[in-house]
């Protein structure tokens, strides 16, 4: 049954990659790649991995809330290997969530442990609502001249908003843990959409940063869906369909959106390597340390 879901969820990410090729221009895609700012990218990558050791930070602390005290490099490590998992497994973030579940010290129950990884994504969905929210005011106060004065806010996207302002409001509700995790998620994520945003910028997709920060929930949220191939497939059909609001080519998408899974790659490779090293030392390691 596992396998034939794994499948299927391939399956699905590759079939959403074959559509979103179908749509494209690829002379123009092939002009785009020859463009590509590595320089852009390099940034983008560095600001990926800084928000992610901010997330493996959040989570340390929400696990903390909930007494579970495990060393904060044990939270960067575990954190790192859920990223390896969610970059070889075929969909979502599943993979990797039940992996960080699954080696948090077992003297907790659980149903704690599920609790700490469940409110770390809560929280970062939360800020994400938050960022959002924030943008929009930010752009009506100022009279900003973007989209998201224009097309995008049709009537239909009311249902978006209203969407962000009951995610935001959890924490009225629902403690998601202590104050400092909360900072450690609005930073994680502005940081992210940042990246995101120089993603774009590389391969000379014109966004401002504000509409990104407004719109990247969207494609955050069908990112973790489990219609992908490690990680690509509805990633870059959401960005294609709802940077398309606010002028951003489906080929400038389409790039954009797989260089900043590529960041997620790379940091997936990076955290297998330092993985596995333990497991070479101690293969070599003599029998008699002592003798």
């Amino acid at each position: 049954m596992r396998q034939a879901w794994a499948i299927g969820r391939a399956a699905l990410g590759l079939a959403v990659l074959i559509g979103i090729g179908l749509l494209l221009d690829w002379s123009v895609v092939e002009q785009t790649l020859q463009e590509v700012n590595l320089a852009w990218f390099g940034l983008a990558l560095v600001g990926a991995i800084t928000a992610n050791l901010l997330c493996a930070l959040r989570w340390a602390d929400i696990s903390a809330f909930l007494g579970i005290e495990v060393p904060k490099a044990r939270f960067i490590s575990l954190y790192g290997q859920g990223i390896a998992i969610n970059v070889v497994l075929p969909g979502g973030v599943i993979g990797g969530d039940a992996w960080r579940t699954s080696q948090l010290p077992h003297m907790a129950s659980l149903r704690t442990r599920l609790e700490s990884v469940w409110l770390d994504r809560l929280s970062g969905l939360w800020a994400l609502a938050l960022i959002a929210l924030i943008a929009l005011l930010i752009a009506l106060i100022a009279r900003a001249p973007n989209s998201l004065w224009g097309e995008f806010l049709a009537p239909w996207s009311w249902v978006y908003l209203a969407g962000l302002a009951v995610i935001a409001s959890i924490p009225i509700f629902y403690k998601l843990g202590p104050l400092k995790a909360g900072v450690f998620s609005i930073a994680s994520q502005v940081i992210t959409i940042f990246s995101f945003w120089l993603c774009l910028k590389a391969t000379s997709g014109s966004i401002e940063l504000l509409s990104l920060l407004f719109i990247a929930p969207a494609i955050f949220i069908a990112a973790m869906t489990p219609a992908s191939i490690g990680g690509f497939g509805a990633r870059e059909g959401a960005s294609v369909f709802f940077l398309g609001f606010l002028g951003v080519s489906a080929e400038a998408a389409t790039i954009g959106s797989l260089l900043f899974g590529l960041t997620a790659v790379i940091q997936g490779v990076i955290a297998t390597l330092i993985w596995s090293v333990p497991k070479v030392q101690s293969e070599e390691e003599p029998p008699n340390a002592s003798g």
